[in-house]
């Protein structure tokens, strides 16, 4: 009893593999215009806190089947002895639209045969992959400081942790 009220006391960690936020360059100056004067530096930022959360209870059910039959609910619940009844909940998605001719009045299609679309006031504008890729803009993730200013042609306003410069 005292060991279990002794490791109540130090909460137990779990060590996390860090995952970068930004992988990328940090660029002074323009590329183009001042080739000879262009600096790069490869940057990779993490983040310091993440948001823990617990694992899901809703992803396992209880199985009535007890005895010989717990070999056949998986290698997650042979592992855990205490969960031995717990089963790991399969999930699955299908997709329906109206059809009067059909019975039931709806039919199932495949993810496939969808199209993506969007609501444009009280209308659905379909859009097809073929579309949705010449709207997409093409970027690439960087950080670049094209120039610097004297202190004094910036005027700065700060606003809850934030600063927002405004220029005249």
């Amino acid at each position: 009893m005292i060991q279990a009220v002794d490791e109540m006391g130090e909460p137990r960690t779990k060590k996390t593999r860090p995952i970068a936020s930004y992988k990328g360059s940090l660029t002074i100056g323009d590329r183009e215009q001042y080739p000879d004067t262009f600096l790069s530096i490869d940057v990779e930022r993490y983040p310091r806190i993440m948001v823990a959360k617990a694992p899901s209870a809703t992803s396992f059910v209880g199985s009535s089947r007890r005895g010989d039959d717990e070999n056949e609910a998986g290698p997650s619940t042979q592992n855990n002895s205490t969960s031995s009844h717990l089963q790991k909940i399969q999930q699955t998605r299908t997709y329906q639209v109206d059809d009067e001719s059909a019975p039931g009045g709806k039919i199932e299609i495949e993810r496939e045969e969808m199209a993506k679309g969007y609501m444009y006031g009280r209308t659905i504008v379909p859009i097809s992959a073929s579309d949705a890729e010449i709207v997409v803009f093409e970027t690439e993730a960087s950080l670049q400081i094209l120039s610097f200013m004297q202190r004094s042609e910036v005027r700065s306003i700060s606003t809850r942790g934030w600063i927002v410069l405004t220029f005249h």
